[in-house]
């Protein structure tokens, strides 16, 4: 099996971060050669998101956080959100297939 790996040009810090996610992931996913390569960068993309959530959570605990220059849990929140809408409707496109 071979990782594939979708890169997104962008900085979380910068306004409409989640805009320019989702428009990448939407740009790039009909590029992949099958569905069960999309839902596998999906799933990936899905639990990066989650981990820099994570790492979010963790430094605005620590006080390492400046509100004026970054994201907010709100941004993260709708970045898994729409990666997690994309995997979900794959999810089930493919178990529709396989259930013919």
């Amino acid at each position: 099996m071979t990782a594939v790996v979708l890169t997104f040009p962008l900085k979380p810090e910068a306004p409409g971060f989640v805009e320019r996610l989702v428009r990448a992931i939407d740009a790039q996913l009909p590029q992949l050669t099958d569905d069960a390569t999309r839902l596998r960068v999906l799933e990936a993309s899905e639990h990066r998101w989650t981990l820099r959530y994570l790492a979010f959570q963790r430094n605005v605990a620590l006080g390492r956080y400046d509100e004026t220059n970054g994201p907010t849990a709100f941004d993260y929140a709708i970045a898994i959100s729409e990666i997690s809408q994309r995997r979900v409707r794959l999810e089930a496109k493919l178990f529709k297939e396989a259930s013919r």
